[in-house]
């Protein structure tokens, strides 16, 4: 029996927002194509998958967008005893889909912070700064000292922050990417910068706290628009922020605004920085993802924001 409307509702549930909203774009094709296919969208055979595939495979889809094809169908079917996405002949087309159409890196060479960092500390000291200008600075601080994803800074909150005199620590209480049951990322704390002002990220948030608290009336987001009215931000406005800076520091245009979490990890690595604090920083279960998706040699470390700060000077 196919399943009922509500429990799909529910299994859609199971994933976090930005996947339910790719798997929706995906199961709409589906459910059009498994129709005029004449085939059962909650129990089709794998040849009628991989026919699925083949299709957005000629519209230009990459590896990637295919994988996620796959996974949404897949989500709601199941065949014999696995699920049609494991079906050894999907799999192997898809094999063949990248080869054809392979998905590479833009670059091998991750950019080194500490021209960013550099930059920020020729700028003016935050009480200085436009609000624009302030707003973009302590963004750049905060995705380079952390190491977190975007989404983790979107859902940075005043009200989850404790603010002491060496020392800013946030509580992230929403579901992130990486949230899972016993898995949740622990507190992020981002220590003062007595060796220079400029580049301390303590003093830049109280400077921004400061600017920003008659604007934000019951907006508890700590990143708030520069512009009028003054709204929370969300992911892809923060990665345009990211975006402008790179730019102004002269960072290569190919690099995107989540590159910050790559290149402030592969530098604390370089800088020997323990294993520990990195994953704990970025909030990696596993010494194995990083060495996989960085291949960067992982040797015991510290605090990854000082150690950035240290290898700019």
């Amino acid at each position: 029996m196919p399943i009922s409307p509500d429990a799909q509702d529910v299994i859609m549930q199971s994933f976090r927002p930005s996947t339910r909203l790719q798997y929706k774009t995906y199961l709409s094709k589906w459910e059009t194509f498994a129709k005029e296919r004449g085939e059962d969208q909650h129990a089709p055979t794998a040849e009628a998958l991989v026919d699925f595939l083949f299709v957005l495979h000629k519209d230009g889809l990459g590896h990637s967008a295919l994988c996620t094809a796959r996974s949404a169908v897949a989500s709601l079917c199941i065949n014999g005893t696995h699920t049609i996405g494991n079906h050894p002949l999907v799999k192997r087309f898809l094999k063949g889909a990248f080869n054809v159409n392979p998905t590479l890196p833009k670059t091998s060479v991750v950019w080194d912070p500490s021209v960013v960092i550099l930059y920020i500390k020729g700028k003016e000291q935050a009480e200085d700064l436009n609000l624009k200008d302030l707003t973009l600075k302590l963004t750049m601080l905060l995705a380079l000292l952390s190491t977190q994803r975007i989404q983790t800074l979107a859902l940075l909150n005043t009200d989850h922050l404790s603010l002491e005199k060496d020392k800013a620590t946030f509580r992230v209480d929403k579901l992130l990417k990486q949230s899972r049951p016993g898995h949740h990322i622990g507190n992020i704390e981002l220590s003062n910068y007595p060796h220079c002002r400029r580049l301390c990220v303590v003093t830049t948030l109280r400077e921004y706290l400061r600017r920003t608290k008659v604007l934000r009336g019951d907006t508890k987001s700590l990143l708030l628009s520069y512009v009028k009215p003054h709204k929370a931000v969300c992911s892809a406005t923060i990665g345009r922020w990211l975006k402008v800076i790179l730019a102004k520091a002269g960072i290569d245009k190919h690099y995107s605004a989540h590159s910050t979490r790559k290149a402030a990890s592969s530098k604390a690595a370089f800088c020997h920085v323990p294993i520990d604090s990195i994953m704990k920083s970025a909030g990696w279960s596993r010494a194995s993802t990083f060495q996989r998706h960085y291949q960067k040699p992982i040797t015991q470390f510290g605090s990854v924001g000082l150690a950035l700060l240290d290898s700019a000077q």
